[in-house]
């Protein structure tokens, strides 16, 4: 409340971006943004899986290149760093976070495939791995206007927890006929403060409050992290990083364990734990006791 006439400013940094740019707010825009991006939360390609069922952990020397036509795939970790709560967290039904996961020529930058992509109409691709919630009514429809009143199920709701990890997994096929050298593997973790089909909403309820738009804003989507392989085609060379990941490689593969011990694979978590064992063995007393210490 009010003491001697002042109250505490609520234009405090947490993740609304939407708020301080529909007021021309630049300033706290790029303030939330240095927030976002630093040590909040991390992205990383720890792994790449052959059709044999063979891991390849990333970058390392024992990861080597694809061929043309090859089909393989890549796993993604997001870590939740230095966020107290689930990230994301509060209103998952209107927020919006996300992986947007690319394919391309390393020189040429031709896309060869994409998830995630963020359309022309301000809409992001539907099969995107999204960090947010999906409610429903009770005739099934999706909760996109904040009627919290109507909500009877969710569909999903993908959060990582703090301290904890997630992993997203992408199929790849790199096309028989191509003729380059090699391939630029991106992952990027992105954010919108309030997804499209309920900026749409509140500008057709109350164009009012929108006075500088002449239609729907599109609002900022901001990369909290990137992270980036070169994978060479059709040679054995090893795999490179072109964006380096901040963690050292033991605690990238010890992210990509909890994160698939909470998805359940167990073994696959094992054998991650086991990576990190033998690059850093003086950090742990075994691959079965950081398990074990994951699960609690």
């Amino acid at each position: 409340s009010a003491k001697g006439g002042y109250v505490r400013s609520h234009r405090f940094i947490a993740v609304n971006t939407a708020l301080p740019y529909l007021r021309g707010d630049r300033k706290t825009i790029r303030r939330i943004e240095t927030f976002l991006q630093d040590e909040k939360l991390r992205i990383d390609i720890p792994a790449l899986r052959r059709e044999d069922g063979t891991v390849e952990y990333l970058p390392g020397a024992g990861a080597s290149g694809v061929r043309p036509g090859e089909r393989f795939q890549v796993d993604v970790t997001v870590r939740n760093l230095g966020v107290g709560h689930t990230f994301p967290g509060g209103t998952n039904d209107s927020n919006e976070g996300w992986i947007e996961f690319t394919v391309s020529g390393a020189s040429a930058g031709n896309v060869i495939m994409r998830s995630g992509a963020l359309g022309d109409d301000g809409h992001v691709d539907p099969a995107a791995h999204f960090y947010k919630a999906l409610l429903v009514d009770r005739d099934g429809q999706g909760i996109h206007q904040r009627n919290a009143q109507d909500i009877f199920a969710p569909v999903y709701v993908r959060v990582v927890g703090p301290g904890t990890a997630d992993v997203a997994h992408y199929s790849v096929q790199i096309p028989l006929d191509y003729t380059g050298e090699a391939v630029r593997v991106t992952a990027r973790l992105l954010w919108r403060k309030f997804d499209r089909k309920y900026t749409e909403f509140a500008y057709r309820a109350n164009p009012a409050g929108f006075r500088p738009f002449a239609e729907v804003p599109n609002l900022p989507v901001t990369e909290i992290a990137r992270h980036e392989i070169v994978l060479p085609v059709a040679a054995r060379s090893a795999a490179q990083e072109t964006t380096t990941s901040p963690a050292p490689p033991w605690m990238r593969h010890n992210d990509y364990g909890i994160a698939l011990l909470l998805q359940g694979d167990t073994r696959g978590a094992m054998a991650a734990f086991e990576e990190v064992a033998r690059l850093a063995p003086e950090r742990v007393d075994g691959p079965r006791n950081m398990a074990r210490v994951a699960l609690q």
